[in-house]
């Protein structure tokens, strides 16, 4: 047999296609007794009626005399309403089936089989009716009951299990009835599953061809069909929304036709006799009852805001635990208490659809505080906001910040990176912004719903957050317990930085008595019967949300009524309804079932715009603003949505987010993307002078509307709109977003080489290493597919790049495969621009892999290319770069005009990341010269743009030079600490260079502190982050350990060390630096070993070399480890000038951690030379140096300095 839905062949006896569960019985059946017809019959050869009555009276109209009254008037009201139309429905389904049937009829007179049939239906059908279930189609011996469509319970799930239980007992009781007058045994058998499907009335009248599609109609039928006789087997579906209230047996995984995996199934027993309860899992606004110590702390806060103290108040709560109504109280005390006093309030709520869109939750603080509104035209908005700022006294600046921030203009000829620097002005204004707040009145800001709040709100929020500590500023911050959401970092960050003036308020479930005390107050009555009490109590569980919505389903259904006495008149039937478990979004259809079928259509539509919509918008929609006003007070009134605001344009939101779920859920798939096509073309109409703020919601409702080509680039400027704003978590999203929408699109590869390229940059910058790479994976992989060579050889140069750089991510193999493709075919394609990038990539591969002569000849060849095209940015990254190239090289005359010009251009550029890192560059550049202070103001300038930014790799380069430079100049608790803070943020962005230079560094300075632990530790950690990068600097750290024993007196640790390691030492780095610490090492050691000729002419060689670069940074460590050679071999004359020598470089340089050694040497000497009274000259001038170094310790750090005997001796 064919199935009329699938066309599948099943066998010739099959009721069910075995491939959709389609009903397969086709033939004509009487109406009157069952009996099939012969094909061609007019007239039944049983008991004479038409067949033709039969056509006209299909078993449909024989369901009739099972219909509850009660029932039969629901349903005739919601085919009123047309909720019998096609929609997406979450329906619990029940098949029921005579086990044995065809070989039962077979051997009966089709009368008797007919009267045993009609027996069964008496038996099978009402419980399902009894349960407010519905039979759409009898099927011969077959039954079909949903539960759920077309009206919805809270409890659908467990009412088609009561009636399962209900047919079997009802049938087994039937059986010796059927046994006893035609011998046959007579059994039948329920399976049930709970899923989605696409529901719809077919038909007219009551005659309910109620169709269903969908693979879990398909699983019910296999449940019914898998079942034994006389039970009830569900699937895992149902058995997940039902499990506390039966029991059950397991009965395993079974095999399902159709089904690649076993599916779980569960024969359902009895009711429990003590059944458990299920909790609902969203809230509403509740009358505050039941809050008085949170309330109380509230009352707290505000009074010491009222004072002139700053709080940070945060209240945390699951869903409907009443958060908003706080708030609300909150509102209203502060009205009440300031009594005439003057004060700001701005209350602000994230959005959903806010939370991937850069400083969403900031620009509505901005609206609300200038008075303008969300859909203000441009001249409007900026009228506004030019007004508001001049009130304040803000200089024209300010308006310009604003106008980027709203999409009210965009910089000209600005690099899409450039956001970088207006996200500093923001914050600089969003703090001066509060001050002028506070300077005029106490400032109480309200931030609702954090969980959803945008992550750059989240950091600007953050920045500004220690003016709390001395104004008066009362933040209040309502979020879920969530910790995976960016608002999380506001409550954690507020709760470890603000001590006393934090408050953490925990809203929990109510008490018993406050629960029992919000139902009286929603029934306004206090004397309820105890069995409703007691039974809306024991679902509620506290919950206030839940609790107002059990109450109202009890008054909008009808289950409890005013007497005409006073007090509350119960039906007992609706009772037993509350005794099954909740289910929220169940409850919310329910109430939607139960409105018109204009205004459920309203709500519908209302779902698809967002939590908060226009009337204007709802009417062009609704095609129709006529009768709108009327459905929106119905709505009104079901407590389902709420007004906003009146003008200028009547908007309404959502009551609360499920609400606008439940609504959305229930449109087909095909009605949703007209609604959402419709949408943005209205949207686009409405808004077409300020589309870009407004990009991503356009992006998003293109998007769902199968439109990608309009999705894709409204996506994209969203995403280059939080590029801009340096929100790159956010811009990620919008790439990934625009990407997959352009993929399912041809002819768009200009806009694909743009996402991948941006998408991956933004990896980049935030250190997620292994995302770039894969993005530039598939870059290549598509553009392959699509035959750009072009479009692949931007994804070869950006892979390549990463793995040249310094970060985790290095890896000289795989880049250089990379790089040579990629040369290759930018020669084929004759991309000069292309090839200005190569170079400066081979420039990097050569400096990685310490080619250095090759990488200036690369660097020289990338410059020459990047000025031939006009390419600024490229020139500018080729400038910076070259530099590493000639420190390396020990050049640093050359290096020093590269640097000024990038850190030019970059400025000019307006790119904040790469002159942050141009700037630390320049930095270490003065460090190897020695010149302290442009070290120091290069790096803090550094450190200050990265952190405005949030750019960690930035950080950790600007603190790798500021610690050396302030272990120089004899500063050494900030030079760990500018070391640690390099490491920390080094590690956190993937940037390696740190953890061996910095490591390094420290070992040398522990070496001087005498700090033999700590100085172990750093040299370790740095050996043991394993990585093609650590060979360049792996003989710089065997020296750092070879010189913390030699100081440390352990001559024996220093040669097991360099017997280990001698080959760092015999194949010394290439890289100037290296090689210079490595010789002063080896000079410190052949001096403890008494090689003191050895040490003298290697300390000489070494003191010119360095003189002759410029590179003076070790001079003075030179010049005295070549005086102790020479004053080991009596040669005290010579030593006294070479230790003059180096005490006017070390002061001339200012390098303190030296000058007190130098010192101390030239007092040993005059001794030896009879100049006693120089000696304690020398002495005394050391100890006072000495004493500086010591006084910038800590405690611990201090003792332990000056407890070395070297420095004991010296105050000795």
């Amino acid at each position: 047999m064919e199935c009329p839905n699938c066309q599948t062949i099943n066998r010739s006896d099959a009721r069910f296609c075995d491939q959709c569960g389609t009903a397969l019985d086709a033939t004509t059946r009487c109406a009157f007794c069952g009996t099939v017809a012969r094909p061609g019959a007019d007239f039944c050869d049983r008991c004479g009626r038409s067949l033709a009555d039969s056509e006209s009276l299909s078993p449909q109209d024989t369901l009739q005399k099972y219909i509850p009254r009660e029932v039969l008037e629901v349903l005739r009201a919601s085919q009123a309403r047309s909720a019998m139309a096609g929609e997406r429905r979450v329906v619990t389904m029940l098949f029921c089936d005579v086990k044995g049937s065809t070989m039962a009829a077979s051997s009966l007179d089709p009368e008797d089989w007919a009267e045993i049939m009609n027996g069964a239906f008496d038996r099978i059908i009402p419980p399902i009716y009894r349960y407010e279930g519905i039979v759409p189609r009898l099927m011969g011996d077959a039954v079909l009951g949903f539960f759920g469509a077309p009206i919805a319970h809270e409890d659908d799930p467990q009412r088609a299990v009561l009636a399962g239980l209900e047919i079997i007992d009802g049938v087994e009781a039937y059986r010796p009835e059927v046994r006893e007058r035609w011998g046959i045994d007579f059994q039948v058998r329920v399976g049930i599953n709970t899923g989605l499907v696409v529901v719809g009335a077919v038909g007219s009248d009551l005659r309910l061809e109620y169709s269903a599609m969908g693979d879990a109609i398909n699983l019910a039928a296999r449940m019914e069909q898998t079942a034994q006789p006389g039970t009830v087997q569900i699937s895992a579906n149902t058995y997940r929304l039902i499990a506390p209230l039966f029991e059950v047996e397991d009965l395993g995984a079974i095999e399902v036709k159709g089904k690649t995996e076993p599916v779980q199934a569960y024969r359902v027993l009895r009711p429990r006799a003590m059944p458990g309860r299920l909790r609902g899992i969203e809230g509403r606004d509740a009358p505050l009852i039941g809050r008085d110590v949170e309330f109380g702390q509230l009352q707290t806060a505000v009074t010491r805001f009222l004072h002139g103290d700053g709080m940070v108040v945060t209240l945390l709560g699951e869903a409907g635990m009443g958060k908003s109504r706080l708030i609300r109280e909150t509102c209203a005390y502060i009205e009440r208490e300031a009594a005439g006093r003057s004060y700001h309030l701005y209350q602000v709520a994230s959005q959903s659809f806010e939370a991937s869109q850069p400083y969403g939750l900031v620009r509505q603080l901005l609206r609300q505080a200038c008075g303008a509104q969300p859909n203000d035209r441009i001249e409007t908005l900026r009228q506004r906001l030019d007004a508001w700022l001049e009130r304040l006294g803000f200089e024209p600046e300010a308006t310009a910040v604003l106008d980027l921030l709203f999409g009210l203009a965009v910089p000209v000829g600005q690099d899409a990176s450039g956001g970088e620097a207006f996200r500093t002005r923001l914050y600089e204004l969003m703090e001066r912004l509060w001050q002028r707040w506070v300077a005029e009145a106490p400032l109480c800001l309200i931030f609702d719903d954090i969980h959803w709040m945008d992550p750059a709100s989240v950091d600007l929020v953050l920045h500004v957050l220690s003016l709390i500590g001395s104004h008066p500023i009362l933040l209040i911050l309502a979020t879920r317990p969530d910790e995976t959401t960016p608002g999380w970092r506001l409550k954690q960050h507020a709760e470890q930085t603000c001590g006393r003036r934090y408050l953490g308020i925990e809203v929990q479930p109510l008490s018993a008595a406050g629960a029992a005390a919000l139902v009286d107050n929603l029934l306004d009555h206090p004397e309820l019967p105890a069995s409703l009490r007691e039974a809306i109590l024991s679902r509620a569980e506290g919950n206030p949300f839940f609790v107002e919505e059990v109450v109202r389903n009890l008054l909008d259904t009808g289950a409890v009524e005013k007497a005409a006495g006073g007090g509350w008149v119960v039906r007992a039937s609706s009772l037993d309804e509350l005794e099954v478990p909740a289910n929220l979004a169940a409850l919310l259809l329910a109430r939607m079932d139960r409105l018109s079928g204009p205004a459920r259509h309203a709500l519908q539509i209302a779902s698809v715009i967002g939590r908060q919509f226009e009337r204007r918008l709802l009417a062009l929609l609704a095609g129709a603003s006529e009768g709108l006003n009327e459905r929106l007070r119905e709505l009104e009134q079901a407590g389902l949505i709420q007004p906003v605001r009146s003008a200028p344009e009547p908007t309404y939101s959502f009551r609360h987010a499920l609400t606008q779920d439940a609504a959305y859920e229930t449109l087909l798939l095909r009605e949703r993307r007209q609604l959402h096509l419709r949408l943005g073309e209205a949207l686009e109409a409405l808004y077409g002078e300020a589309l870009d703020e407004r990009a991503p919601e356009l992006a998003r409702h293109f998007e769902l509307a199968g439109s990608l080509g309009r999705a894709a680039r409204y996506y994209r400027i969203a995403g280059d709109a939080a590029f801009r704003l340096y929100a790159h978590d956010e811009a990620i999203s919008h790439y990934s977003h625009a990407i997959d929408a352009a993929l399912r699109e041809t002819g768009n590869d200009d806009l694909l080489d743009h996402l991948y390229l941006r998408r991956g940059r933004a990896f980049e910058i935030n250190g997620h290493y292994a995302e770039a790479i894969n993005n530039f994976v598939e870059m290549e992989i598509v553009a392959s597919e699509r035959n750009n060579d072009l479009m692949r050889l931007h994804a070869l140069m950006a892979h390549a790049q990463i793995l040249f750089s310094g970060s985790v991510a290095f890896d000289a193999e795989s880049g250089e495969r990379l790089l040579n493709e990629a040369v290759a075919l930018a020669e084929a394609l004759n991309a000069v621009e292309a090839q200005a990038r190569l170079k400066w990539i081979m420039m990097m591969r050569y400096l990685w892999t310490r080619r250095l002569e090759d990488a200036e000849q690369a660097g020289v060849q990338a410059l020459a290319l990047a000025r031939q095209v006009g390419n600024l940015e490229q020139l500018a990254t080729t400038l910076n770069d070259l530099c590493y190239v000639y420190m390396e090289l020990a050049h640093f005359e050359g290096a020093e005009p590269l640097i000024s010009e990038a850190i030019e251009l970059w400025r000019r550029l307006d790119n904040r990341p790469m002159l942050a890192n141009s700037l630390s560059t320049a930095a270490m550049i003065h460090l190897f010269v020695a010149h302290h202070s442009e070290t120091i103001a290069a790096a803090s300038e550094a450190y200050d743009i990265s952190s405005a930014i949030n750019n960690d790799w930035g950080v950790a380069y600007s603190q790798t030079s500021l610690g050396f430079a302030y272990y120089d100049l004899g500063q050494w608790d900030r030079a760990i600490e500018a070391a640690q803070l390099a490491l920390d943020y080094g590690r956190k962005s993937g940037f390696i260079v740190p953890e061996y230079w910095c490591n390094a560094f420290l070992g040398f300075l522990y070496a001087d502190l005498g700090d033999r632990e700590s100085g172990l530790a750093a040299i370790d950690a740095a050996l043991a982050r394993d990585s093609d990068q650590l060979a360049s600097f792996y003989a710089q750290l065997i020296a750092a350990r070879i010189n913390l024993y030699l100081a440390l007196g352990e001559l024996d640790a220093a040669e097991a060390t360099l017997a280990e390691h001698g080959h760092a030492f015999a194949d010394k780095p290439t890289w100037f630096y290296g090689r210079a610490l490595v010789e002063l090492v080896e000079i410190r050691l052949a001096g403890v070993r008494g090689q003191h000729d050895a040490a003298e002419t290697h300390a000489g060689a070494l003191a010119s070399t360095l003189r002759s670069l410029g590179a003076l940074r070790h001079l003075p460590d030179v010049l005295l480890a070549h005086a102790h050679a020479l004053a080991a071999q009596n040669r005290f004359e010579e030593a006294h000038l070479k230790l003059l020598e180096a005490c006017d470089e070390a002061q001339r340089l200012n390098m303190h951690r030296v000058i007190w050694q130098v010192l101390a040497a030239l007092g040993d000497v005059c001794d030896r030379l009879g100049q006693t009274d120089d000696a304690a000259g020398y002495r005394t001038h050391a100890r006072v140096c000495l004493e500086q170094v010591a006084g910038s310790l800590n405690e611990d750090r201090r003792t332990l300095f000056l407890n070395q005997a070297h420095v004991r001796q010296l105050f000795d």
